[in-house]
């Protein structure tokens, strides 16, 4: 009988273990969650969803769910914040979200953030004074409730335009001249260098205006044993260099 028992209690303790769901979303913001095709299916791959599934293969008892659907990145950090999901992979750092959100110290990957502009437009920009100087001719576009937003929004004297849900939509309007800049991060712009619809029209310019890091941002009741459960599995990708692997495979510069 008491065998029984052990082995009944044993079960469910293994159930727990391998049962451990932590839902989350997507954002359509390539090469961090980007569709393609696998098989004849729709699939969101990415940078994110590739560590995700390092994540689970390491800790053996975490599973990601929810990461084949795509919503705007506003209803992430709603939903985050409301505990709907309980994770989301790739979220940048700021004083606003340090208040709502636990972010794990481990860098995911960094990005360098820079500025697009028509391939014919011989503009040279070392700064945002000579952005500045230009007036109403350097309206700067960037996607909407992004910390590039943020981050534009603290430097004064700007013309930005926050109106695009996304880089591709302001490229867009860059090409229709209904901006100067495009401000994003480089891994946006490579993957759109070689979109067929925009190569060969835009160029990125040298200068880096700001380095971040993306990082895992969590619901901020999120147990502890579950935070140093990621955080541990994080720990090993970073040191036996994983990370930087599956940066360099969607990133080739």
């Amino acid at each position: 009988m008491k065998n029984l028992i052990v082995l009944f209690l044993l079960s469910i303790f293994s159930f727990n273990l391998i049962s451990q769901e932590l839902k989350t979303n997507a954002q359509d913001s390539n090469p961090k969650y980007f569709e393609t095709e696998k098989d004849g299916k729709k699939i969101v791959s990415g940078i994110c969803i590739d560590i995700m599934r390092e994540v689970e293969k390491i800790s053996g008892n975490i599973k990601f769910s929810g990461d084949q659907e795509m919503i705007p990145f506003k209803r992430i950090e709603a939903k985050l914040e409301n505990g709907d999901i309980d994770v989301f992979f790739g979220m940048i750092k700021n004083e606003e979200r340090e208040k709502k959100f636990i972010f794990l110290d481990i860098p995911l990957y960094p990005t360098r953030n820079m500025m697009a502009v028509r391939i014919e437009d011989d503009i040279k920009i070392q700064s945002f004074d000579d952005i500045r100087k230009l007036g109403k001719d350097g309206v700067i576009l960037v996607a909407t409730g992004t910390a590039h937003y943020d981050f534009l929004k603290e430097q004064t004297g700007l013309i930005v335009d926050e109106g695009g849900k996304t880089v591709e939509n302001n490229i867009t309007k860059l090409l229709c001249k209904r901006g100067r800049f495009v401000y994003s991060s480089d891994k946006n712009f490579i993957s759109i260098l070689n979109d067929p619809e925009f190569k060969g029209k835009i160029k990125i310019l040298p200068t880096v205006f700001n380095e971040e890091y993306q990082y895992a941002a969590f619901y901020n009741k999120t147990p502890k044993s579950t935070l140093d459960e990621i955080k541990k599995s994080l720990g090993t990708l970073s040191k036996n260099g994983k990370l930087k692997e599956i940066f360099k495979k969607y990133v080739n510069f």
